[in-house]
């Protein structure tokens, strides 16, 4: 009789977490600048580093979020803290500079600046936390700053990938922020399971589990759409692209593993992905191959228990696998032809055709 129950709606922690608000910011620059408006509406200015260390300390990771890279390594870092301390009037010519990019794109002829409306800086991440970190910041630091006016999803994602093809950055980065990505996150958000799509997103300690983009794109490839001997690591930037050389491999690259039903991909990883990792315990690619084979004969089949489906596949090893080929580098496990026999075998397994049975 102490408590009075109120009903309340379920925050989006997704827009708190990564601060969905439209940031504005205006930023000092050099009267001689350049301009243009060809295709987009572009300046160049050069700006002091001040301006970027303040902006960066008001703002956080906030201003990052189209940043594909999240604070990995260090090493450059120091080399930029080193050079703002001992060299920082050169800072300007050691450096390719910084974009921004933002809705609109405006200067302030009477007070010097350009203003930003949803403002975004795209790269240069880690030498921005690093200038936001140095108390004594020289008056003489100065950067080369871009400042394009964009509001096109995709073009700002190309930018993204421009600008930071100087270091190595994950290839799944690269489509971290593409609307499928987004639309798995919340998905997963609203079963409290973390779905990691960018490297360096730490795990919330509200969620209770945590799945990572390649483990869903590795899930689906393997079980849905029956390819268990693409999942290797030398593969796994494939998974990624849509950049297709060979068409028999069509069914394995990004737009067709994250066009399946959200919902058969999560029960395909939730009852059978995670089962496949249990079991392999030493977590050795070809012990998971072999696992996730079951898990295709489980699935196909729609079986209620491993046990069957090993069974099963333990018949179809019996009869296409040699043993001698089993301990060699020419492993069947490793074959695409490996995966379509199975196909093949599961479908006159199926209910109906007069070989089925349990």
């Amino acid at each position: 009789n102490k408590f009075n129950w109120i009903e309340v709606s379920l925050i989006n922690f997704e827009d708190i977490y990564l601060n969905d608000r439209k940031i504005s910011i205006s930023v000092p620059r050099d009267k001689d600048y350049i301009f243009s408006d060809n295709v987009d509406k572009v300046y160049i200015a050069r700006v002091p580093c001040q301006s970027i260390k303040e902006i960066v300390q008001k703002y956080g990771k906030e201003i990052f979020e189209k940043n594909i890279r999240e604070e990995v390594g260090w090493k450059i870092n120091s080399e930029i803290k080193k050079s703002l301390e001992d060299e920082p009037e050169n800072i300007f010519t050691l450096n390719n500079g910084i974009t921004i990019v933002g809705d609109t794109v405006n200067e302030n002829t009477k007070i010097w600046t350009i203003d930003i409306f949803n403002a975004q800086i795209i790269n240069w991440q880690q030498s921005s936390w690093t200038i936001s970190s140095i108390k004594n910041l020289s008056d003489d630091a100065y950067i080369l700053c871009r400042f394009i006016q964009m509001d096109d999803p995709k073009k700002v994602r190309k930018i993204t990938k421009t600008t930071n093809s100087q270091n190595p950055v994950d290839f799944r980065d690269f489509v971290a922020n593409d609307e499928i990505q987004e639309a798995i996150w919340e998905y997963f958000f609203q079963k409290s399971i973390f779905y990691e799509r960018k490297v360096s997103r730490k795990k919330i300690t509200w969620f209770t589990e945590k799945i990572t983009n390649i483990e869903l794109a590795q899930s689906t490839l393997a079980i849905i759409l029956w390819y268990p001997s693409k999942i290797t690591t030398p593969n796994k930037e494939k998974l990624f692209t849509d950049n297709v050389t060979n068409k028999l491999e069509r069914k394995w690259f990004y737009s067709d593993i994250f066009s399946q039903d959200i919902d058969d991909m999560y029960n395909t990883w939730k009852n059978i992905y995670e089962v496949c990792y249990t079991n392999s315990k030493s977590k050795n690619e070809l012990q998971i191959k072999w696992w996730l084979h079951i898990g295709r004969v489980w699935y196909k089949l729609k079986l209620t228990s491993y046990a069957q489906a090993f069974k099963i596949f333990q018949e179809f090893s019996n009869k296409f696998f040699i043993e001698t080929e089993m301990k060699s580098w020419k492993n069947p496990l490793n074959r695409n032809q490996t995966d379509i026999d199975l196909d093949d075998f599961l479908n006159s397994k199926l209910p109906g055709n007069s070989t089925y049975s349990l």
